[in-house]
């Protein structure tokens, strides 16, 4: 099970991608490079296909409960809350 923890928000990390995210990652890049080459080769309707990615990255990463982040200075890997996460990037800009 993932423990949850806090961050300090004194220190810095890094948004790290499970291996889970990394081959979702890999497979809607996929999917989007076919939907624009078929766009090219077929018709212009193919680019709706790069649409529905859009719109599942964006809610996916918005309502996703957890983030897995990676200190910087020690390496030490933990999962924190998204709220917490989005707090601390704002902090950070």
């Amino acid at each position: 099970m993932k423990e949850i923890r806090s961050i300090d928000f004194s220190k810095k990390y890094k948004q790290i991608a499970t291996k889970n995210e990394f081959l979702i990652f890999i497979l809607t890049s996929l999917l989007t490079i076919l939907s624009l080459i078929l766009t090219f080769v077929q018709s212009i309707w193919c680019v709706l296909l790069i649409l529905p990615i859009s719109i599942f990255w964006g809610l996916y990463s918005n309502y996703k409960k957890i983030q897995y982040v990676e200190e910087v200075d020690t390496g030490t890997k933990l999962f924190v809350d998204n709220n917490v996460w989005k707090k601390y990037k704002k902090q950070k800009k």
